[in-house]
């Protein structure tokens, strides 16, 4: 019988980061981890379940799935972090814009 702990493996995998100190590429992050990016700060992450990337830009505090939700909105352009949406790379969601 095989048991597998919540933390066994990591949800996320930074895969790009740019003026993130705390982040390097290849560090794993648990699902719930809470961001702290200082302005100008990008993260290119993926789901390791998925493979799903997001792309999250700073000034921003709060978990991958915080930002998503408030990026996806109509609201989305009133957060500078946002950037035009939640930013999934081609190939993770959606398919290439036209």
């Amino acid at each position: 019988m095989l048991l597998f702990q919540g933390n066994a493996y990591a949800d996320l995998v930074v895969k790009q980061t740019s003026n993130a100190p705390t982040l390097k590429i290849g560090k794993s992050l648990p699902q719930k981890h809470k961001f702290d990016l200082p302005e100008g700060a990008q993260v290119l992450l993926e789901r390791t379940q998925t493979g799903t990337p997001y792309k999250v830009y700073g000034p921003f505090r709060g978990t991958l799935e915080s930002y998503v939700k408030t990026c996806s909105g109509w609201l989305a352009f009133t957060y500078s972090f946002c950037k035009g949406g939640a930013q999934l790379e081609v190939g993770g969601t959606r398919g290439q814009e036209k």
